[in-house]
């Protein structure tokens, strides 16, 4: 077991402690969606990894663990599998309308983020158990080493070079693998989907090598009807 390993452990049990308390106690506010994205729509140019686009996933497992999820027949909104992925790095703001973008822009932060990308080789994760935190249902991802957080610190360093506000956190080694975000403040349906996640919580998933990075516009859930692909960056 790697360091990074061990401590996304202790990571995803102490957010598990204190997310926990919070939905049993009913603090959670529902994710407003509707036809399948949030409202406001509104979109960033990004960096993600599709888990569909990687060699040899546990896509399997995955769609195993939304149906588990699904059977607790909750209205919320689950992810597409084609649209679950984990993310690298948001490159750009948030903005109301696509038009925000423009080529010059998007060429621009490209050649940042393959600059950054050949320095790195293809990435070995794990996926692990279940979590939640705010209204977002996640599998817990387990990196074998610390290329992910330092391509993002590189990423976001090499783009306010260039004058862009990437959507950054000070802790860059944390990765989510979101599924589910909840839409609905009923206590019971709380209560019920929280007992499932209970379940799932130390589930073996399964292994998989991060080698392809999307380069899209999207919204915050990846609604295919709001994904613009740019291009995929192979490392």
């Amino acid at each position: 077991m790697t360091p990074a390993y061990s401590e996304a452990e202790v990571y995803f049990e102490n957010l598990w402690q204190r997310e926990r308390l919070k939905w049993l106690a009913g603090e959670v506010t529902p994710a407003v969606m509707e036809n399948g994205a949030t409202v406001p729509v509104d979109y960033c140019v990004t960096t993600v990894a599709r888990l569909v686009e990687q060699p040899q996933t546990p896509v399997a497992a995955v769609k195993a663990i939304i149906d588990r999820l699904k059977g607790t027949n909750n209205p919320n909104f689950i992810y597409p599998i084609n649209s679950v992925h984990i993310s690298l790095l948001g490159c750009t703001p948030r903005a109301t309308t696509t038009d925000s973008f423009e080529k010059e822009r998007i060429d621009r932060i490209e050649a940042v983020c393959q600059g950054v990308l050949k320095s790195h080789s293809v990435l070995p994760m794990s996926l692990k158990g279940v979590g939640v935190i705010g209204n977002q249902v996640f599998i817990q991802v387990y990196p074998h080493d610390r290329q992910w957080a330092e391509m993002r610190r590189e990423l976001e360093e090499a783009l306010l070079v260039i004058g862009e506000t990437p959507i950054a956190y000070p802790n860059k080694a944390p990765i989510h693998m979101n599924i589910l975000r909840l839409t609905s403040g009923d206590k019971s349906a709380l209560t019920r989907l929280l007992e499932t996640v209970e379940q799932l919580r130390a589930v073996e998933i399964g292994d998989f090598m991060v080698s392809a990075i999307d380069y899209l516009i999207t919204d915050f859930v990846l609604s295919p009807a709001n994904v613009t692909l740019l291009d995929q960056l192979k490392f």
